[in-house]
C-alpha cells in the first residue's frame, strides 16, 4: 500500500500588506486545477495562494477493514510504538479539517460550520476539526450531545483547548441544533464512531434527522456517517446521509454497500506505523 502525500488544494490567505506597490506575491508552484478558498479573517486586502498538503490514502488499493482490526491497529500504535492516542486523534482531526476545507465551494466569506460531536473519540475528533477550522478563519460552532465531565479522557482535553479557544460551544437543545445547522454552510457528523451497532438513542436520533434535513449544506460524516454499522454496513433507523465520509486508518468493510449513507469516501491518516497497515493489507498500489 501506498501512503499518498497529495497538494490537494490552494488556499488562499488574507494577509496586511503596508504598501501594496511594492508588494510581490510570491506565487506558489501550480497544483491541481480545482482549488478552494479557506479566508482567513486578517483584515487584509491582498490574496495569497499557497499550497496546502494532506495526507490520503489510495482506497483503491487498500482492503477494507472491519472495526476490530481497527481497534488492533490503534492499540498495537499506542502500546508497542508508544504513540499517544492524543496524538492519533490530533492527527485524525487535522486531516479531516484539510480535506474539508478542500471540498468547500469558493468564496471570499468563511464558511459557516455546525459540529454535532458525541461524547466518545468521534467527538473528539470532532473538537480538533473544530479547533483547526476556527484557525483557518471559518465560523464554528459546536453542538455537545454530552457533560464535559462525562467526555472521553482525550476528548475531553479537545474539549477544554477549544472552549479556552472560545469556539462557541453549546449543550443540545433541539432549538439551539436546528438554528445551527440551519445557518451552517458545512454540518459535521461527529456524534458516533466505528463502535456502534443496534439502535440510535434519544436525542441523538433527533441530531441525525438535522443533519439530513440540512439539504442547504455540505454535510460531512467523520469516520463513519452515525447510526451505520461500519462493519456490516446496516442503517439504523436514524442514520446519517452524508455527502462525504472522511474515515481514518481504512474503508470499512460495511462501506461497500452503504453508498447511499456515506456519500463520497475519503480515507485520511492518523499517524500510525505503515506496517500495521502491511500486515492487514495485502494489496499494493
Amino acid at each position: 500500500m501506498t501512503f499518498v502525500k497529495k497538494c490537494t488544494h490552494f488556499i488562499r490567505l488574507r494577509v496586511k500588506v503596508p504598501d501594496r506597490r511594492n508588494f510581490r506575491p510570491k506565487r506558489s508552484t501550480p497544483g491541481p486545477a480545482n482549488r478552494c478558498t479557506s479566508p482567513i479573517a486578517a483584515g487584509g486586502r491582498q490574496l495569497v495562494e499557497t499550497p496546502l498538503f494532506v495526507v490520503v490514502y489510495d482506497d483503491r488499493a487498500m482492503q477494507a477493514l472491519t472495526r476490530e482490526q481497527i481497534r488492533e491497529i490503534d492499540r498495537c500504535a499506542i502500546e508497542e510504538y508508544g504513540i499517544a492516542g492524543i496524538v492519533l486523534m490530533e492527527n485524525a482531526g487535522r486531516n479531516a479539517a484539510e480535506l474539508i476545507r478542500a471540498n468547500l465551494k469558493e468564496t471570499d466569506q468563511p464558511a459557516a460550520v455546525c459540529i454535532l460531536c458525541g461524547r466518545g473519540n468521534n467527538g473528539g475528533d470532532g473538537f480538533v476539526i473544530a479547533r483547526h477550522l476556527f484557525n483557518a478563519g471559518l465560523k464554528v460552532e459546536i453542538i455537545l450531545f454530552a457533560d464535559p465531565e462525562k467526555l472521553a479522557p482525550d476528548a475531553r482535553v479537545n474539549h477544554d483547548i477549544a472552549h479556552k479557544m472560545k469556539i462557541p460551544i453549546r449543550a443540545f437543545t433541539e432549538s439551539d441544533a436546528a438554528a445551527c445547522v440551519s445557518r451552517a454552510q458545512v454540518v459535521i457528523d461527529a456524534l458516533l464512531g466505528t463502535g456502534f451497532s443496534g439502535k440510535v438513542r434519544p436525542p441523538l436520533d433527533r441530531a441525525i434527522e438535522l443533519i439530513n434535513s440540512a439539504d442547504h449544506a455540505l454535510k460531512v460524516a467523520i469516520d463513519v456517517p452515525s447510526g451505520l454499522d461500519c462493519n456490516t454496513g446496516q442503517p439504523a433507523a436514524a442514520t446519517v446521509r452524508a455527502d462525504l465520509t472522511i474515515t481514518f486508518v481504512a474503508p470499512k468493510t460495511g462501506f461497500a454497500s452503504a453508498a447511499e449513507y456515506t456519500g463520497q469516501v475519503l480515507t485520511a491518516d492518523i499517524g500510525a506505523p505503515r506496517t500495521l497497515f502491511n500486515a492487514r493489507n495485502k494489496k499494493r498500489v
